[in-house]
């Protein structure tokens, strides 16, 4: 988290710049001239029962496969994801969690979405990473919904809103989630896994 302001405190930045689309462009370019190579053989190989002269069948096969590189350099190019750039921020004037996206395009309009802080609830759940000897076990804190977390805690974890932060040690997560929920007056809840024979497999508990 980036704290800008004693009002203000962003919690994540991020974009799709100009290099993020010439990487995408290249990887669909190189990806379906792959494919053309393979799939190009397939026509080529029914025309070649009544065309005789190979010059005729490299040279469409050749076509194809140049055909495919150009249609995916244009659909990535100029009708793939648009230039972005997204910010998310605490407004601890307002009481809010704010979620921007500004796209380069001249004109396009940008798209906002705020929630009041009444409206929001820490959460805090663990997961594993890798196998066997690197196994590691996370404990995460993020933001969610608080109607998510009151009312579909029966059913599934609610949905991230903003990561707020990542820790191998629980008791440093809990720690964290509890003091956060004090300084902006948030309830805090858990998300376990219970035993294996219970029967639902998992439990929601408020901390706060």
């Amino acid at each position: 988290m980036k704290s800008v302001s004693a009002h203000r405190q962003v919690l994540k930045s991020k974009s799709w710049d100009a290099q993020d689309r010439s990487t995408d462009v290249f990887a669909s370019v190189v990806v379906y001239s792959l494919l053309a190579l393979i799939l190009a053989m397939i026509p080529v190989g029914v025309l070649g029962k009544v065309i005789d002269d190979k010059s005729v069948l490299k040279a469409l096969y050749a076509i194809l496969v140049i055909g495919a590189a150009i249609w995916a350099y244009v659909a990535s190019r100029f009708y793939g994801e648009p230039l972005w750039e997204s910010t998310t921020w605490l407004d601890f004037d307002e009481r809010s969690w704010n979620h921007e996206i500004r796209y380069a395009e001249a004109g396009a309009p940008a798209s906002l979405t705020r929630l009041r802080f009444d409206d929001l609830a820490l959460m805090c759940h663990d997961s594993l990473y890798g196998e066997g000897i690197d196994e590691v076990r996370y404990y995460h804190v993020y933001l969610c919904r608080r109607w998510d977390a009151e009312q579909l805690r029966a059913v599934h974890r609610p949905e991230e809103l903003t990561d707020l932060q990542s820790v191998t040690t629980e008791e440093e997560s809990l720690a964290f989630a509890l003091d956060t929920a004090r300084r902006w007056d948030l309830p805090c809840w858990r998300h376990q896994w219970t035993d294996p024979g219970s029967a639902d497999g998992r439990t929601m508990t408020r901390l706060c």
